[in-house]
């Protein structure tokens, strides 16, 4: 047959193919849908199957406390009250915790607005009437006047310490008599703390007539040359030990043997080694203190000893990363805390 007669023919009948074919799509649509709908009605029958069968766990089971929920809603609906402040410029009251749940609640109540316990009786405050730092009963046994605020600041006996620096003293001190008072080290303060190179150079070592040894040892200061025997004190060091020691050692291209002894020197728990002939690394600490009733000033080292108001004192550590000192009265052998005069590390 002839291709294009048959195209002609296919032509000619194209609107019916396309009818033929929407008609095919639609019964196949029908039959799906048809195949669902039964299959849907066949799992609802099978579910309500499963329902009518099912029976409760508890049967008898009571019914639900509504109580927490209605006690919840109400709460809700109308919320604990703590009262308005009192205080004015919209500054918070004090609070306290409640001693059974925990809230906060007002100094003053008595039961706690959240879960009614009753607080305890809050702590009586000692009377200060003047509201200066210093109790009543105190500033009347020592015959101040426990209406007057600005006797805080006051010094009747002239000690240097004023009347709530006695009063707040541990023991407290006799604001009327001029020779109970605290330490006068609490007027102390760290002015400053200076680093400074070792000075101390070991020398040599002299061997005396009788067979004893004695160290030559200079201050590179002073140039002034110390002779000391094992067992002495320079400047505030113990000679402590002493190791005798020799190596080679080159230069110049010659080779000789070196004395490198080590002579060990002692300050507290500090042990010091020289080596003959070579300086240090280590650094002396140097501390000015400041008085402040009379504006004088202390310096010291560590070791070193001063006399402040007819007693003496030693320091004991110098501490530059905190700006302390450590000192200790030799009347008793009380150990006592300096800190900076700015609050800070020097």
């Amino acid at each position: 047959m002839n291709p294009k007669a048959i195209l002609t023919a296919v032509t000619g009948q194209y609107d019916k193919l396309i009818a033929g074919l929407m008609v095919v799509l639609l019964l196949a649509s029908a039959v799906y849908l048809g195949v669902r709908l039964h299959r849907v009605a066949v799992e609802e029958q099978s579910m309500r199957t499963k329902l009518e069968q099912m029976t409760p766990l508890h049967p008898h089971a009571a019914a639900s406390d509504l109580e927490p929920y209605n006690t919840a809603r109400d709460k809700f609906a109308a919320p604990d009250q703590l009262g308005g402040w009192t205080n004015a410029m919209l500054v918070p009251e004090t609070r306290v915790w409640c001693v059974d749940c925990r809230r906060p609640i007002e100094i003053t109540a008595e039961v706690c607005p959240f879960c009614k316990t009753r607080q305890p009786e809050p702590p009586k405050e000692p009377d200060d009437k003047d509201q200066d730092g210093m109790l009543d009963k105190w500033e009347i046994a020592n015959g101040l006047n426990p209406g007057d605020p600005t006797d805080a600041s006051k010094d009747p006996d002239g000690d240097g310490f004023t009347n709530i620096e006695e009063f707040r003293a541990q023991p407290q001190t006799d604001p009327q008599d001029g020779n109970d008072h605290p330490s006068y080290v609490g007027k102390l303060c760290v002015e400053r703390i200076v680093a400074h190179p070792f000075r101390l150079l070991f020398k040599s070592v002299l061997t005396m007539p009788d067979g004893s040894r004695k160290f030559a040892i200079n201050d590179q200061n002073t140039n002034k040359t110390y002779f000391k025997a094992m067992g002495d004190e320079v400047e505030g060091f113990e000679l402590y030990k002493f190791e005798e020691k020799f190596q080679e050692e080159t230069a110049g291209g010659i080779t000789r043997e070196v004395n490198r002894s080590i002579l060990t020197l002692k300050r507290e728990n500090k042990l010091i080694p020289l080596t003959m002939g070579k300086r240090v690394s280590y650094v002396e600490l140097t501390t000015e203190l400041f008085f402040r009733p009379d504006g004088s000033k202390y310096t010291l080292k560590t070791g070193e000893t001063m006399e402040l108001r007819g007693k003496a004192y030693k320091a004991l550590r110098i501490d530059s990363e905190r700006g302390a000192v450590v000192i200790e009265r030799l009347s008793d052998g009380k150990r006592l805390a300096i800190v900076s005069c700015n609050g800070r590390g020097s």
